[in-house]
């Protein structure tokens, strides 16, 4: 991954730096429960919509909502 991104125009320090964020990003996700990790993975990872995880989910657009918000806090 470092030598991506050295070969990208990245800084060692930038691509050191962006390995510790993706850790603690990692190891909070790690922290969550799974319905709340989940709605969050596939709203920031795989960019959908909070009506598309609803619908993808079959949970109350409602419900994925307040998943988010407390995963997020």
């Amino acid at each position: 991954e470092e030598v991506e991104a050295i070969a990208d125009g990245t800084t060692t320090e930038e691509a050191v730096e962006l390995k510790i964020r993706r850790a603690q990003v990692q190891a909070a996700l790690e922290s969550i429960p799974e319905d709340q990790r989940v709605c969050l993975e596939l709203a920031y990872f795989e960019g959908l919509s909070q009506r598309e995880i609803a619908e993808q989910t079959n949970i109350a657009v409602g419900t994925i909502k307040s998943r988010i918000r407390i995963g997020l806090e």
